[in-house]
């Protein structure tokens, strides 16, 4: 389940076979922030883990909706602010 998938759609697919359930949600979050940030699956994986925007109990992906509801601007803000806490 982890990040080494190509692509959002890799990803549903393989986590979907291994019996997981995957809301749209989450597969909108993940595309949206990849094309908003230019960034490939495995980078935006990344950046939504470490902001806790998902989280998976049991077998069940769960995607924060108020990550959905932010403007491109506000996830480049967001994610430029993390990247100088890290330095």
């Amino acid at each position: 389940m982890r990040k080494y998938y190509a692509s959002v759609g890799e990803w549903y697919e393989a986590t979907k076979a291994a019996g997981f359930s995957v809301p749209v949600q989450m597969c909108h979050g993940l595309s949206r922030t990849m094309t908003v940030l230019n960034l490939s699956f495995p980078h935006v994986w990344d950046i939504l883990e470490r902001r806790k925007v998902f989280c998976l109990v049991d077998k069940t992906f769960f995607f924060d909706m108020a990550w959905l509801n932010l403007s491109a601007e506000e996830i480049i803000k967001l994610t430029n602010q993390r990247r100088k806490y890290e330095s």
